[in-house]
């Protein structure tokens, strides 16, 4: 087959360029985000579970709700060819869970995470098939995750009584959690950060000042966590990804068995 008809392949099975969509997607895609990491009231001077849950919390995941299964429903072909591509195990688990409303003990808690769940992926189903390009996820995930890096490392500077842990506990002590709630969230932000700056550097996404920049936002986030899952986590990810980005020559032949198609 020549070049010419492999480039008309390819642009035959290319899912729509338009950008229709592509920044209400966008947004309520940050919006899921800031909402899984910073409380709506911003409140870290204590964790109060009793409380209800907040006005404009619901709102704000309401308006995620409707807007990225709009999104989705305006672009059914689209959508229902990704969900064919979806790791199966991913639909067996949503499929679990929305079972386990006829099990569980508190059935009300069950369908309000289930609730939680299914916005969540709309939102994100929305981004895959709104103005989608081949680093449409790097592009808009990278920057709002450094936003909440950089601004955890000002928090912790400007606030270290509400940024930084108070307790006594070994594994809690002295440990950063920045505008999310726990340490362990903060490691989860930084880790991904780390991977993803890497990525960009390897791939030359973006200015090699910028990704080093984000480098180090990323990793002296992730330090300063004490969260050693998430160390271990982010070292392993980024060893796999220069092995499969930065392999020489004689390990080519290897490296296809650490891709997963």
């Amino acid at each position: 087959m020549s070049l010419r008809a492999n480039h008309r392949r390819t642009e035959a099975n290319t899912p729509l360029r338009d950008r229709r969509y592509g920044l209400a997607a966008a947004a309520i895609t940050w919006m899921v985000i800031l909402l899984m990491v910073v409380p709506v009231d911003l409140n870290y001077s204590g964790f109060n579970a009793s409380a209800g849950p907040n006005p404009l919390s619901k709102m704000l995941w309401l308006m995620v709700l409707a807007v990225g299964w709009f999104v989705v429903f305006a672009r059914s072909g689209l959508s229902l060819r990704v969900l064919r591509e979806t790791n199966i195990y991913f639909r067996i688990f949503l499929v679990l869970a929305t079972c386990s409303v006829l099990w569980s003990i508190a059935p009300a808690q069950t369908v309000q995470k289930l609730a939680r769940l299914l916005i969540q992926f709309g939102a994100f189903l929305a981004l895959a098939v709104a103005a989608w390009h081949p680093r449409r996820f790097q592009n808009v995930i990278r920057p709002v995750l450094t936003l909440l890096l950089l601004g955890s490392l000002i928090f912790g500077l400007a606030s270290p009584e509400l940024a930084i842990h108070q307790d006594t506990a070994p594994e809690l002590l002295h440990s950063w959690h920045g505008l999310a709630v726990h340490k362990n969230g903060l490691g989860l932000l930084a880790a991904v950060g780390t991977l993803m700056w890497i990525q960009a550097f390897l791939a030359k996404d973006t200015g090699r000042l910028s990704a080093l920049f984000g480098i180090g936002v990323s990793v002296a986030c992730l330090i300063l966590s004490r969260s050693s899952t998430c160390m271990m986590a982010a070292i392993f990810s980024c060893c796999t990804l220069l092995v499969l980005m930065q392999a020489p020559g004689s390990m080519r032949r290897g490296v296809r068995y650490f891709r997963w198609r």
